[in-house]
C-alpha cells in the first residue's frame, strides 16, 4: 500500500474516500459546505490530504462516525451510530 501527499484539484461531484479502509462516496459540495473546516481546506486544494494507491483521499476516522458527520453535514440535522 503505497500513500503519497498532494493538494486534491479537479475533483469530480462525487467523491470516493477512503476512511480507514472503508470506502465512502459523498458529494463535494458536502466536504466543502462548512467554509474554513478542514474538510473544506482539503477539498478546495487549499491542504496537503493523504492519497492511496486509487487516487482516494484517506482519512484516519472511525468510518460509521465519519459518515454520521456527512449525514450531520448534508441533512442539517443530528444523527449517531447504532450502538
Amino acid at each position: 500500500c503505497r500513500i503519497k501527499h498532494q493538494k486534491l484539484t479537479n475533483l469530480p461531484e462525487q467523491v470516493k474516500l477512503n476512511v480507514s479502509g472503508t470506502i465512502i462516496e459523498t458529494k463535494l459540495d458536502t466536504l466543502r459546505k462548512i467554509d474554513r473546516s478542514i474538510l473544506a481546506d482539503i477539498f478546495t486544494g487549499k491542504t496537503v490530504v493523504s492519497i492511496d494507491e486509487k487516487g482516494q483521499p484517506v482519512m484516519d476516522a472511525d468510518p460509521d462516525t465519519f459518515e454520521g458527520m456527512l449525514r450531520y453535514i448534508e441533512e442539517d440535522r443530528t444523527w449517531l451510530p447504532d450502538q
